[in-house]
């Protein structure tokens, strides 16, 4: 980008390319993205996804149906629970293919190669500890596309002013799977949680 965004010559100042070529402002939109991606289809949880590590996301390749999934390894160091347990992606390969991509911004921000045993979502600023405060990303880019919070009214007619944020996304995930009509034991066992 030039120094001036071409202000000199007369070009009008594109004020919205700095969130695309800063390298400050890069990163973490990056991380918005691709942590909305994963969360969306899978339904782990914000605590989850901070501590997962680059090894814990791999693709499997089914031969027997000519299909590749993308699964996460939630360790039981990393589970609230203290469960191991594997949650599947429900957009089969394209979260592995978005992994690449959001690959390729991790080294631009951190001018390294990733090593497995890395962390997905390194802080920013020092690389060997896991993303702080997840909502600081979520919070102000979710108001800037509206979402910020809804009033709805419950059955007896009561407001009630509901809140958006990153476990929104987990929120959504099971709501989607439910109508669907997805096993309820499956989906429990799928997202770390009881009936």
């Amino acid at each position: 980008r030039a120094k001036h965004d071409g202000v000199s010559a007369g070009w009008q100042k594109n004020v919205e390319a700095k969130d695309f070529v800063s390298k400050k402002s890069r990163y973490p939109t990056a991380v918005f993205w691709f942590a909305s991606q994963v969360l969306v289809s899978t339904g782990i949880r914000v605590s989850e996804l901070v501590k997962l590590r680059r090894r814990d996301v791999r693709l499997i390749v089914d031969r027997e149906d000519d299909c590749s999934y993308t699964a996460i390894n939630i360790d039981q160091t990393v589970s609230k629970v203290g469960k191991q347990r594997t949650a599947y992606a429900d957009n089969m390969h394209n979260l592995f293919f978005f992994m690449k991509v959001y690959t390729r911004e991790v080294e631009f921000a951190f001018n390294r190669k990733p090593q497995p045993d890395d962390f997905l979502f390194p802080q920013p600023g020092d690389y060997g500890v896991p993303r702080k405060k997840l909502y600081n990303l979520f919070g102000p880019r979710l108001r800037s596309i509206g979402l910020d919070s809804q009033t709805v009214v419950t059955r007896k007619g009561h407001k009630v002013k509901v809140v958006f944020s990153a476990y929104s996304f987990r929120s959504y995930f099971i709501s989607e799977k439910l109508k669907e009509g997805m096993n309820i034991y499956n989906l429990s066992k799928l997202v770390g949680v009881s009936i």
